[in-house]
């Protein structure tokens, strides 16, 4: 729920070892989905993309990592799963 009290759907990309394919598609993704308007398609709102500098233990040893977050935001769809609505496995209550 954003402070507006507007609830959204957020799809959160998972980490790759390639950072740099990992931002190029992220960024890739951005710009299409902020293209795509259309009536059947959920709303694209918004992204977040950041960068946290924190402290790791590996092998023994405490490393710095940087652990990146990506996320997209889009309109909430309050009866269920998109998949089941779009597959027909909706209960129309």
């Amino acid at each position: 729920m954003l402070p507006n009290g507007i609830i959204v759907a957020v799809k959160k990309l998972h980490d790759t070892t390639l950072i740099e394919v990992q931002e190029k598609h992220f960024l890739h993704e951005v710009n299409c989905l902020i293209e795509v308007k259309h009536r059947n398609i959920v709303q694209f709102l918004g992204y977040s993309y950041e960068t946290q500098h924190m402290v790791y233990p590996h092998g023994g040893r405490n490393v710095w990592v940087d652990k990146r977050n990506m996320l997209f935001c889009f309109e909430f769809l309050s009866k269920g799963s998109l998949a089941n609505y779009v597959t027909g496995k909706m209960s129309h209550k």
